[in-house]
């Protein structure tokens, strides 16, 4: 789940969108015509980001994720983390990605596979070079002993049987799978978009003086679970997770603010999500588990992100020196 989210956020929030040409959905249709153009509006300022040679960001997030398996105590998991990420993009020489991405991470989880709580504070260094994903991290936690080893020193992270579990709420899979991705928006987020229930429009000025549009979209828990579905079929996320992600309950939210400048570029933008599973029978996506195995899950999440520097010279990131010769996949 957190990975997924991880996905639509810090990439919708740290991945990039190809340009699509694509259909409005029936359900804009139904909207008035002023807030159907609202939506449209901030569509094609979110494929615009995918144009952006450079750019400097920054995120602050919230993220909490609980579970329950079965009747209490049964299997349960609730993890809460706290972002603050700086993210420097550009392209080389080649038009190929180079990115550093520094983020602090605060975590403190429970779950019924562990003895006692886990926390930790996870500071991490990302950098995308020729192609090549390089990672270092340092993790501080009076809880040393118990938890994952950390790796030494900076790594090329590759796909790959070897696993470094303590790296683990990086997502670096998403680096490694695709680090030319790591812009803005994610690559099917306009999908998410076209369900939107509702739109409005506020004018704002910005710190600098100028003007800006700020564009809220909303969704409800119906047109979220069409939403939701169509995002992941489209990342090729199987029938399973398609079930999964279209059995959001009804009562779930999705919001998302844009600001756009006077030139219609994205500069800031916020998301409030509220996700909730209700008695969901997990042998739909697990047929190895019974009949009858329910879940309820709640993700939360609030993320403020803001864009400077849009097309801006930027000084590339070099490679880091890796002191050890082997390579280690990271998932």
């Amino acid at each position: 789940m957190s990975r997924f989210f991880a996905r639509l956020l810090i990439i919708v929030l740290a991945a990039s969108l190809m340009i699509f040409a694509l259909p409005l959905h029936a359900q804009q249709d139904r909207l008035p015509k002023d807030q159907r153009a609202l939506v449209e509006r901030a569509i094609r300022a979110v494929e615009a980001t995918q144009n952006y040679t450079s750019f400097v960001s920054h995120l602050d997030q919230t993220l909490a994720d609980s579970s329950q398996v079965g009747e209490a105590p049964g299997s349960f998991s609730d993890r809460r983390y706290t972002i603050s990420r700086d993210s420097f993009f550009t392209l080389d020489a080649a038009g190929e990605p180079n990115i550093q991405s520094l983020q602090t991470l605060d975590f403190a989880g429970e779950s019924s596979a562990w003895e006692i709580p886990h926390r930790y504070t996870l500071t991490s260094e990302i950098r995308v070079v020729g192609a090549l994903v390089y990672v270092r991290a340092k993790r501080e936690s009076a809880q040393e002993a118990i938890l994952p080893q950390m790796p030494p020193g900076w790594l090329i992270a590759q796909s790959s049987a070897h696993e470094w579990a303590a790296l683990d709420a990086l997502s670096l899979d998403e680096w490694i799978n695709a680090p030319d991705e790591q812009r803005i928006f994610d690559l099917n987020i306009p999908l998410l978009l076209q369900e939107s229930s509702g739109a409005a429009l506020e004018s704002i000025t910005l710190d600098d003086g100028t003007p800006a549009d700020r564009i809220t979209l909303t969704i409800n828990g119906a047109d979220l679970r069409r939403g939701m579905a169509a995002y992941v079929e489209a990342q090729s996320g199987g029938p399973n997770s398609t079930v999964y992600y279209g059995s959001i309950d009804l009562t779930s939210t999705w919001m998302i603010t844009f600001t756009l400048n006077e030139t219609d570029q994205v500069v800031a933008f916020e998301i409030e999500g509220h996700l909730r599973w209700t008695d969901f029978d997990l042998n739909f996506v697990s047929p190895l588990l019974d009949p009858g195995t329910l879940m309820n899950q709640e993700y939360d999440m609030m993320s403020a992100y803001t864009i400077r520097d849009i097309n801006a010279p930027l000084a590339p990131i070099s490679a880091p020196e890796v002191e050890r010769e082997e390579i280690y996949g990271l998932f």
